[in-house]
């Protein structure tokens, strides 16, 4: 009798950072039940929906029953439907036919940000606001940010600054002051997105965290005497400030094994890959 030796199975970049994604999401999102069942308050259906229909982590508007936000606008639809169109086109239509893999990778990205964040993850939002529910957009218009503080504070990624600023800020600046708690919280912020975005595909270590580091220190200096002189936190400076702090390094956060590892193997799979032939 033959013994039969299995051979190594091959796990995609995309699935292990999914994965290791998912856990901290479910981590997250217990810890602020845990806090929300520690204010001894009855919600109702909204327990369930922050739960299991939400992925915003602001657990006190969510669950606030006295809480109305706005009725969401018919063009607000419309705009929702038009990025998730701008994103299938830059994924499935534009990417492939891009020569350079780097370049298809990072449109690959731009698109399925647009389709997920300000698309879907934004008609979501629309959604529960027409239910009743306190549910912002978690990605709220970036491009219009004036300083690298409300960037990070008011339009990127609004459902993990609602974590770290709850968990991770709030407490550090009671006890040690707002500009040591300010540059802990992207300290973390480098370390978790080390755990999404190098560990899984074992390369790029240091350049998030590096990349985090820069924000803090952008931060720090748009709010110092020389930035407020030189108005780095409003206006069209302060516009080309944050995108030269924000954007400019930004392939050291998505950096080139994340790219090759995870983002054009994701391509493949969904179907945008390169055209044989």
């Amino acid at each position: 009798m033959l013994l039969t030796i299995p051979q190594t199975v091959t796990v995609d970049g995309w699935v292990r950072m999914g994965t290791v994604m998912l856990a901290i999401y479910v981590l997250f999102k217990s810890v602020t039940w845990v806090k929300a069942r520690s204010l001894k308050t009855q919600f109702g259906w909204r327990g369930a929906a922050y739960l299991l229909a939400w992925p915003g982590m602001n657990f006190r508007a969510f669950l606030d029953a006295e809480q109305t936000p706005a009725f969401p606008r018919a063009g607000e639809w419309t705009v929702a439907v038009l990025h998730s169109g701008i994103g299938v086109y830059l994924v499935w239509q534009l990417s492939p036919e891009l020569p350079h893999p780097a370049l298809r990778g990072w449109v690959g990205m731009v698109g399925i940000f647009f389709t997920l964040n300000i698309g879907l993850l934004r008609l979501l939002s629309l959604g529960w606001r027409g239910a009743g529910a306190s549910a912002p957009a978690l990605w709220n218009t970036p491009l219009r940010a004036r300083s690298v503080g409300s960037f990070w504070a008011r339009h990127w990624n609004l459902a993990f600054h609602d974590f770290v600023s709850e968990f991770v800020f709030r407490p550090l600046a009671r006890s040690r002051g707002a500009g040591f708690a300010s540059l802990a919280t992207f300290l973390v912020s480098g370390f978790i997105h080390e755990l999404v975005l190098s560990v899984p595909v074992g390369g790029g270590y240091g350049l998030p965290t590096a990349y985090f580091v820069l924000q803090g220190g952008g931060v720090l200096i748009e709010r110092s005497s020389f930035g407020r002189a030189l108005g780095l936190r409003h206006g069209l400076l302060g516009w080309l400030f944050t995108i030269l702090v924000v954007a400019g390094p930004a392939f050291w956060l998505f950096h080139p094994t994340f790219v090759s590892e995870v983002v054009l193997p994701f391509l493949d799979d969904v179907g945008a890959g390169v055209p044989e032939g």
